[in-house]
């Protein structure tokens, strides 16, 4: 063991009746909370090396970033930062918000045929209805980008009110992305929604780093304190039917596309642009317009929800400014 005996906590002819009974006290020169890669970050040691007690790289197994840096930390020093985090953000006067990207906050579709674009800007208008735009330019609502050794051309439709969305929760909630999605792709779509990074920053968990293509946990995030946490998301199913999750309806602007992360092959293009075409031709005939008309998009999940979040965020400083001058009250 390394350390120095702090106390011998047994006597001559005392027998030894379970494991735990303690013999000594050894103090470490090191507990070794924080661990990248196998190494101790307090004292440099290499933990892939077992000692003669136990396994030391089983000490820090918690990795609470949103990257993959191979940072693991302990759970008591897990308890200290999650501690540390919940009194900043009361200092704040906000809660956790963890959001999903697709069809919770954006729909998405990847194509390879090149006249999808021009079909876009020629049938839907969006939130640009009356300012000029400069000509063969996507909707403001509408990102597109390529990935990496991708051939498919992926456009993000935002839900709409989605930047209003932000604006309003972002006050009461510090955010984070998590989503099934790759690092590469959910970094894209952090750049079409929060291009100056207001919003999420670096907390964006894709599924490169969660190690999950089917499940989500609250605890990847927060491992030890959920009682400041809510998550956003079109699934119930993912986070196990978690008491802090809001499912929202899910949002689908490309009709006949699914979510593009389910691990699903992009839908037939011809398919999507008869499809897309048969729902502005719908559209058109309910409002008694003509077929040139354009394609609209009304949904309004966004005010709801927007609503219950200032619900949620009221209710629990409400309770905990209760308890905080009770627990006053008790002690003085």
């Amino acid at each position: 063991y390394e350390g120095k005996i702090g106390s011998v906590d047994s006597k001559p002819g005392q027998r030894i009746t379970s494991p735990m009974v303690p013999i000594i006290t050894v103090i470490e020169p090191c507990g070794h909370d924080i661990q990248y890669n196998g190494l101790c970050t307090l004292c440099g040691k290499d933990l892939t090396i077992s000692d003669y007690y136990e396994d030391v790289t089983k000490r820090a197994t918690i990795n609470m970033s949103h990257d993959a840096t191979g940072i693991r930390v302990s759970v008591d020093e897990a308890q200290k930062m999650e501690k540390k985090n919940a009194q900043r953000l009361r200092k704040l006067k906000k809660l956790s918000l963890i959001i999903d990207l697709d069809q919770t906050i954006v729909h998405a579709y990847a194509s390879q045929d090149p006249k999808f674009e021009d079909w876009l800007i020629d049938n839907y208008t969006g939130p640009d209805a009356d300012t000029p735009r400069e000509k063969r330019q996507l909707p403001s609502d509408i990102g597109a980008f390529f990935l990496p050794d991708s051939p498919h051309k992926y456009f993000i439709k935002l839900r709409p009110g989605l930047r209003e969305f932000l604006d309003r929760v972002s006050a009461l909630y510090e955010l984070h992305i998590y989503t099934m999605g790759t690092r590469h792709y959910a970094e894209a779509v952090a750049r079409v929604i929060d291009p100056d990074g207001r919003f999420f920053r670096e907390r964006i968990l894709s599924r490169d780093e969660s190690g999950s293509l089917t499940q989500k946990s609250i605890r990847r995030l927060f491992p030890c304190d959920q009682s400041m946490v809510v998550m956003l998301d079109d699934r119930a199913d993912v986070w196990q039917w978690s008491p802090n999750l809001i499912k929202i309806l899910p949002y689908a602007f490309f009709t006949g596309v699914g979510d593009i992360n389910s691990g699903h092959l992009p839908a037939n293009s011809t398919a999507v642009h008869k499809a897309m075409q048969e729902k502005k031709d719908e559209q058109a005939a309910e409002q008694g317009g003509d077929r040139g008309s354009k394609l609209v998009d009304n949904d309004c999940e966004l005010k709801v929800v927007g609503g219950v979040l200032e619900s949620i965020h009221e209710t629990y400083y409400e309770e905990y400014e209760s308890r905080k001058m009770f627990d006053e009250f008790k002690s003085g």
